[in-house]
């Protein structure tokens, strides 16, 4: 948590707050320069080992217009760039917060993206549209998703092995936690103590790059796929930080992840 001289650096929503010698006004990031919500609550800033942190709600951007970049929240510099076509933004779609829209034909990621341990965490938060549409979730490369949503269907393929598949309705938004240590998987599902599945693969080993919505090296083929929030640690996140993680998304978020 943070100190009583470290509270007054955090960032208010919509407010100017004095930093050093300068002001930061911030309408709509709720994080604060330590890595903690203004009401002192942890984000994945503060859990260990964070190496890339891409928070789409934070740009604030009108309805509809382009997104072309997202600065990662990590400090590792692994800035999110349009890697194909030019996605969208889309306002208010959980708890008054938006997201990128990542449709047919548009990429959002960073080629250069790798971890530093041979075993790694990924979360996201993800709506779609409607119950149609098939994207990836995230890719380590143009034609490798690890995780895609084909209609109602979530598929959790690491490499060319299919470990998983879930129902998941396509208008509500989910949270997403997926682990890989020693070629093992495992995959939560609006959750980070009950586990969806366990699998093996090999090819889970490393992850470098990170490609939002990619399929075939094509984007995703139809629909919209709203993509908030992707974060990535190296190792794999316990206990207390899984705690704090799932406080974090359901105080944000509005969703009741256990």
């Amino acid at each position: 948590m943070p100190s009583q001289a470290d509270a007054v650096k955090l960032w208010v929503p919509g407010k100017a707050v004095q930093y050093g010698t300068g002001q930061l006004t911030d309408p709509v990031n709720y994080y604060g320069p330590l890595g903690f919500l203004a009401d002192g609550m942890a984000n994945p800033l503060s859990l260990p080992s964070l190496r890339g942190w891409w928070d789409y709600t934070a740009l604030g951007l009108s309805n509809g217009a382009a997104v072309t970049t997202c600065s990662d929240g990590s400090g590792n510099g692994f800035t999110h760039t349009n890697l194909l076509g030019t996605p969208t933004y889309i306002t208010n779609q959980q708890n008054g917060l938006g997201a990128v829209n990542i449709d047919s034909g548009r990429v959002m990621g960073n080629a250069s993206f790798t971890t530093t341990a041979g075993s790694w965490t990924v979360m996201c938060i993800i709506k779609k549209s409607a119950d149609s549409g098939t994207h990836a979730l995230w890719s380590d490369s143009a034609t490798d998703p690890f995780s895609s949503w084909s209609t109602t269907t979530l598929l959790f393929d690491p490499g060319t092995t299919q470990i998983s598949s879930a129902t998941a309705s396509g208008t509500t938004t989910h949270f997403i936690m997926y682990t890989a240590v020693a070629g093992t998987t495992a995959v939560y599902l609006n959750s980070t103590s009950s586990t969806l599945v366990t699998g093996t693969s090999a090819a889970v080993s490393a992850f470098s790059g990170i490609r939002l919505g990619d399929i075939a090296g094509a984007g995703g083929t139809t629909g919209d796929l709203y993509e908030f929030e992707v974060a990535v640690w190296d190792g794999i996140l316990a206990g207390g930080s899984l705690t704090a993680l799932a406080s974090y998304v359901n105080n944000k978020y509005a969703l009741s992840v256990t």
